[in-house]
């Protein structure tokens, strides 16, 4: 009995390695990668120096007197006939961002109060939009006296910016892109001759009116323009 125990151990212990394997076949792969962010790095400037308290005159033979127009109190900003800023209101872009953006434009343009010319004729009496104000967007001159309404001058002036919108590529140098250096000008023209070269003094009379309107206007009623530029640059998805 103690030898059939033996052998029946001896079986079950053989058995298991019957059973089983040893080895097996196997593989395996491993996969690895990085990334760093893209780079953005794109700056906006503008500057913003539209009206004066203050105008030098361009009259040569007046040496008495130094500056042509000036606010009562030093301080509140003026246009008047024969004033004008160049380069007044200003953006830029730089960088090379390494994604698409779009640069875009948006100009905030009021003209508050009352821009108007009013007179008689033999049809009745009529009251008339009147802007002698030139707005110049780069090259682009845009004249008030073209419009016959406030919103109509509003929207060509908007317009004219917002033409300088733009997309562009990864990796463009952006301070390069010529669009994207947008200036604006004023002028108030002190004298607007005619197509015979004369001075035109239907002009003279409109200007009066609207510098006697702002004399004796409550404060609803005074002619005041307000100009501003809004910039940003955005990734295109």
């Amino acid at each position: 009995m103690r030898v059939a125990g033996l052998l029946l151990a001896l079986v079950l212990v053989t058995s298991c390695f019957v059973g089983g394997t040893f080895a097996k076949y196997t593989t395996a792969n491993y996969g690895t990668d990085n990334a760093r962010v893209a780079k953005f790095g794109v700056t906006v400037h503008g500057d913003s120096d539209m009206f004066d308290p203050t105008y030098k005159t361009d009259d040569t033979s007046v040496t008495a007197i130094a500056n042509s127009v000036v606010a009562f109190n030093d301080k509140d900003n003026l246009v008047a006939p024969g004033t004008k800023k160049d380069n007044c209101l200003t953006a830029s872009v730089k960088g090379t961002p390494e994604v698409a953006v779009k640069v875009e434009y948006v100009a905030t343009m009021t003209l508050n109060g009352k821009w108007e010319y009013k007179y008689k004729d033999e049809q009745g009496e009529h009251t008339d939009f009147y802007c002698p104000l030139i707005i110049k967007v780069n090259e682009t001159a845009i004249k008030g006296t073209d419009y016959t309404t406030k919103d109509d001058f509003i929207k060509a002036v908007t317009d004219a910016v917002s033409s300088h919108n733009a997309q562009y590529a990864p990796n463009t140098n952006l301070a390069n892109e010529t669009n994207d250096k947008l200036s604006i000008s004023w002028e108030w023209p002190f004298e607007v001759k005619g197509a015979d070269g004369r001075v035109d003094h239907t002009i003279d009379l409109k200007d009066t009116y609207l510098g006697d309107l702002a004399a004796n206007a409550a404060d609803g009623e005074m002619p005041k323009i307000d100009l501003g530029l809004y910039l940003t640059v955005t990734q295109i998805d």
